[in-house]
């Protein structure tokens, strides 16, 4: 299968996002008796979840995407901006840190910087693939 380099290197991107997520899925919980003794401002099934549907969304998309099915494409400009909002969502809405402010800027920057890939990797015509040389 041929495809552009640059759905190839989305597809990295996403599974990259997707293991960070599962990951932290797991580390909810294997850590789940300590954070029940936090005070968090969120239970630690939130957490849970949270972690568990971007790590599933985002491989569920990266495959759409890798064997470039028709609604991957649609989706990523739909997933990618929610994944980015329920990120900020959890800074402005979940965070008690005081020192949390500083660095919204930098999230910022790093955010819009990853709408612009976003943008430029999906830009122009869907790739099609050739699935043996001769199509």
């Amino acid at each position: 299968m041929r495809r552009p380099c640059r759905i190839t290197f989305l597809c990295i991107i996403l599974l990259g996002l997707s293991a960070y997520n599962l990951f932290g899925a797991i580390n909810v919980y294997v850590r789940w008796d300590f954070l029940n003794q936090l005070p968090l401002t969120v239970p630690p099934l939130y957490l849970l979840l949270r972690d568990g549907f971007w790590a599933l969304a985002l491989a569920v998309l990266a495959a759409g995407l890798w064997w470039a099915r028709p609604w991957a494409r649609r989706a990523a400009f739909f997933a990618i901006p929610l994944y980015l909002g329920h990120g900020w969502f959890d800074r402005l809405v979940l965070t008690q840190a005081d020192y949390a402010r500083e660095t919204w800027p930098w999230s910022l920057a790093l955010d819009v910087l990853s709408l612009a890939l976003l943008t430029a990797l999906l830009a122009g015509r869907p790739a099609r693939l050739r699935l043996r040389p001769d199509e």
